[in-house]
């Protein structure tokens, strides 16, 4: 077993092994379809300070949150009483925040030599929080655990096989963590510098968090191995698809989105040339649509937000100038999107449904709630 700090029957009894619940990520979508739709966003507030955002796209901005600092991603649990917003790579706290009550977040902190990579997702039961976490001293990925029920203190981890664990998600089966490892060697000491560009190489990990084994993994050809896998989500056939940074030659032209599955190996899609050529060589967040049939890139350097089928084929391309924040709409086969212009944008692959602005510039991702 590759799991450090955590014994086996400890794990399994804290996680409510009794309950794997075969519900994911897309079932736990489902378990809060009917209620009304609730988004969150991290956000650069007119005065300079960092929140979370609380918004009904109708509605507006319901409510802020205080961030000690700049936050990245915020994963919800099942049920969506909780949601958790973690800071941007190289930060150290995450903030627990109560959905149903507006009080004080509870703000933890990763173990000294860890920093968080701004990603997570939740057990079945909610009873548990997986981080991706940078042991930056050993240049090892690591998959934090932590007691969502017990003040977030921290369980232990288990290894994320790669270098540079990006986003986690759980996939249906309840067990098993796909994990984009982006390949990317970086230290606190030096900023946000790559310090391993020309041997880098990404990967997409399939991990069973009760145990720590690894499922799968599967590397990308050679000749990208400068293509830094990101971020991740499910389709409804349970496969992970993923969006790719590349930092390689500016001229270089790589195809950015793939998918995969623990025994499928990765196809990447190229889009057409034109617009191939408009994305900067940069996905920012990944998405699938709430009925489980489109998934939606967003390409914030190229102002564009690609759709594609579940049979690989780009269905829209649709322009939103800055936009990265991708999540599932309301409508069935549709996605609400953020800007950090302060946009809303409701869309599907064909039609603009909502368009609303606010005085904030929403940040990299955002997360739908309930609804």
């Amino acid at each position: 077993m590759r799991s450090t700090a955590i014994e086996r029957r400890a794990f399994l009894r804290g996680a409510g092994a009794a309950g794997l619940m075969l519900f994911g990520a897309l079932g736990r979508r489902a378990e809060a379809a009917g209620a009304e739709p609730l988004y969150l966003s991290g956000c650069r507030k007119p005065d300079g300070s960092f929140a979370v955002a609380v918004f009904r796209p109708e509605e507006g901005i319901v409510r802020t949150v205080p961030l000690p600092d700049r936050g990245h991603d915020i994963c919800v649990s099942p049920g969506g009483r909780r949601a958790i917003a973690f800071a941007r790579r190289p930060g150290t706290f995450a903030c627990a925040i109560d959905l149903r009550r507006e009080t004080e977040p509870t703000v933890f902190h990763t173990p000294e030599g860890r920093h968080f990579y701004g990603h997570g997702d939740f057990s079945p039961d909610g009873r548990l929080l997986f981080a991706t976490e940078n042991d930056y001293d050993n240049a090892r990925g690591t998959i934090g655990i932590y007691d969502a029920r017990g003040g977030y203190a921290r369980l232990g981890e288990i290894e994320s096989y790669g270098v540079g664990p990006h986003e986690v998600v759980l996939m249906p089966d309840g067990r098993t963590l796909a994990i984009g490892n982006g390949g990317i060697e970086t230290h606190p000491a030096a900023g946000r510098t790559m310090l391993n560009v020309d041997s880098m190489q990404a990967n997409l990990a399939f991990v069973d968090w009760r145990s720590g084994d690894l499922i799968a993994r599967h590397a990308l050809p050679p000749e990208v191995h400068k293509l830094s896998i990101r971020h991740v989500s499910l389709d409804a056939d349970g496969r992970s698809w993923f969006g790719c940074q590349y930092v390689g030659p500016e001229a270089d032209r790589p195809p950015l989105v793939g998918y995969a599955g623990p025994q499928e190996a990765p196809r990447l899609l190229a889009a057409p040339n034109h617009i191939q050529n408009s994305l900067m060589n940069y996905v920012g967040a990944m998405a699938t649509s709430r009925d489980g049939q489109f998934v939606a890139a967003s390409c914030p350097r190229g102002g564009k937000v690609l759709v594609w089928n579940l049979r690989g084929e780009l269905v829209a391309a649709r322009d939103f100038e800055d936009s990265c924040g991708i999540v599932s709409g309301t409508a069935p086969s549709g996605f609400l999107g953020t800007n950090g212009l302060g946009e809303i944008r409701e869309f599907t692959a064909g039609e603009t449904l909502l368009a609303r602005r606010h005085d904030l510039a929403f940040d990299n991702h955002v997360a739908l709630a309930r609804g």
